[in-house]
């Protein structure tokens, strides 16, 4: 009986872990969801996660919306992305996201490295920057 208890323990830690270290507001989450997003086409969404000099970079909703139209137009679409590392500052407000984005290119698929900075506000984290 002890066993099955102990056992089961360790059992809901572990999961309790593995699920949060994927939870959609971290900031491998809050990526992994960005990219969702846009390969669903849901780019109001994806707009919503940015914040500061990325919001600047993309300009409004419609000039985010043409970027992506304008890459499907040029048969160019996002099929993945993966997260490599995610390198919290000291005080866990501030995050780097090291990633491989997988883009379809007229039928063949093009891996590009990228890192994003990430912020964490009340509301949870969201994409500030890019890093080259």
């Amino acid at each position: 009986m002890k066993r099955i208890l102990v056992t089961s323990l360790i059992f809901i830690i572990i999961v309790s872990i593995f699920l949060t270290s994927c939870s959609s507001n971290s900031p491998e989450g809050i990526l992994k969801s960005y990219f969702k997003y846009i390969m669903r086409e849901n780019y109001e969404e994806a707009y919503k996660l940015l914040s500061g000099d990325m919001l600047k970079e993309k300009g409004s909703l419609d000039d985010f919306k043409a970027s992506f139209e304008l890459m499907k137009k040029n048969n160019r679409k996002i099929t993945g992305v993966r997260i490599e590392d995610v390198v919290l500052s000291t005080d866990k407000k501030r995050a780097r996201v090291h990633f491989v984005l997988t883009i379809n290119e007229s039928g063949q698929d093009v891996e590009y490295r990228g890192a994003y900075i990430l912020i964490l506000y009340d509301e949870g984290w969201r994409i500030e920057g890019s890093v080259f």
